[in-house]
């Protein structure tokens, strides 16, 4: 077994920094087990794109249909009977 020792700080810098994005005030109330993932998945996107590209092409057009339902939904009126 091997343990290595970083020779700087960048990665633990980057995590920190990537921590203070996804713990705003509006996201105080969050888990540490939510973080962990959200954090997980910010740190490793790339390599996920690469292995899953049919799934993340799944999301992005489920979100472009939630949202486009949703602001329909908030235009229409409805008549009262």
């Amino acid at each position: 077994m091997c343990i290595a020792i970083p020779a700087t700080n960048t990665c633990v810098e980057r995590l920190f920094s990537d921590g203070g994005n996804a713990i705003t005030s509006l996201r105080t109330r969050s888990q540490t087990g939510e973080v962990n993932q959200l954090l997980f998945i910010r740190r490793n996107i790339s390599t996920l794109r690469e292995l899953f590209p049919p799934l993340i092409e799944q999301l992005k057009k489920r979100k472009n249909n939630n949202t486009s339902t949703t602001t329909m939904m908030k235009r229409k009126k409805f008549k009262r009977r």
